[in-house]
């Protein structure tokens, strides 16, 4: 119930005057501020719009033009070098996950392959770690005080490009000067036996004789307190011992 203002006498809830004296009654609501017209349209537009710039940062993310490339550095990476006289050797970069790879200078056909390990600052190449930058599909990498500049790309040789498998390979052929003398060795030693574990251990066999191998990788065999690479092509494994190219055959 309400009292008038004027004259202190009872009215009714909602009158707009006074019966008792006439007065014009004055509520004590204030009305309510209308709400704002086009809040809940510029609300909508906004998260429109951060929905829009989000997307489009994702994407720079994906394509690597932000963030160094989402694409990550593993893969294959191919550098064309060519001197003053217009000679050029190919050089090819595999880095794997968990910071190990390989790598391979190739001049005139031939080969020469090395073990490879990297982190995020550095390439570990013989040991020596070598410095590389890299965004999207470029690398630079910077060796001796000379700059490579690779490209991602496919190696299209096959060598190299197979992991190597545990399992028993027997020796099937040494060449020296085109001459295949793994008959002389293989009467020199006996048999010669490649054994890989699942363990990521083994031994090479001379005549009953064994030399262990205290590791091996996916694409390397450590023997004799050195790192030699190993190409794997299917069944084959070929190995560099004593300076001669030895191929070994897996059994079954």
């Amino acid at each position: 119930m309400a009292f008038c203002s004027n004259c202190g006498a009872q009215v009714e809830d909602g009158a707009a005057f006074c019966d008792s004296c006439g007065a014009r009654l004055v509520s004590a609501r204030r009305p309510s501020a209308p709400a704002a017209k086009g809040s809940k349209k510029g609300l909508v537009i906004t998260l429109a719009a951060l929905l829009v710039i989000g997307i489009v940062i994702g994407v720079l993310f994906l394509t690597g033009v932000l963030g160094g490339g989402a694409k990550g550095v593993e893969g294959t990476w191919v550098c064309l070098q060519t001197d003053r006289d217009g000679y050029q050797a190919r050089l090819v970069l595999v880095l794997e996950k968990g910071g190990e790879g390989y790598a391979y200078r190739e001049e005139d056909g031939e080969k020469a392959f090395f073990p490879l390990s990297w982190d995020e600052a550095s390439l570990n190449l013989d040991k020596d770690p070598v410095s590389y930058t890299w965004e999207g599909d470029s690398m630079t990498v910077l060796a001796d005080g000379e700059r490579f500049d690779f490209t991602r790309g496919a190696d299209d040789d096959s060598a190299g490009s197979s992991t190597l498998q545990p399992g028993r390979y027997r020796l099937t052929a040494i060449y020296e000067d085109g001459e295949d003398i793994s008959y002389e060795i293989a009467q020199y030693y006996g048999e010669v036996i490649l054994q890989l574990s699942e363990t990521h251990s083994g031994s090479i066999t001379f005549d009953g004789e064994y030399e262990e191998i205290p590791n091996w990788g996916s694409h390397f065999i450590r023997y004799d307190d050195r790192d030699r690479f190993c190409r794997c092509d299917g069944s084959q494994i070929t190995l560099y011992i004593y300076g001669e190219e030895w191929i070994f055959t897996r059994e079954g």
